[in-house]
């Protein structure tokens, strides 16, 4: 499997995650709010805080670019 097609998959997945909390009435909010932490906190221990802060900063430009709106197909 080619990592795009892993990133759309897994992708795919953690969407399915949030539908599931807000199902069990978990607020969208707090599925964020957890759920960025989370990432945040494993990508500081898995590359550091030099590589973690570069790719927030990369996920950033996007958002505000338009580029991160809507979930994958």
């Amino acid at each position: 499997m080619s990592q795009e097609r892993e990133l759309v998959d897994t992708n795919r997945h953690a969407h399915e995650h949030f539908d599931h909390l807000l199902i069990s009435g978990t607020t969208e909010h707090m599925a964020v709010v957890a759920f960025t932490v989370a990432a945040i906190e494993r990508a500081v221990r898995a590359g550091g805080k030099e590589k973690t802060s570069h790719w927030l900063r990369t996920l950033a430009d996007r958002v505000d670019a338009g580029q991160l709106t809507d979930p994958p197909p």
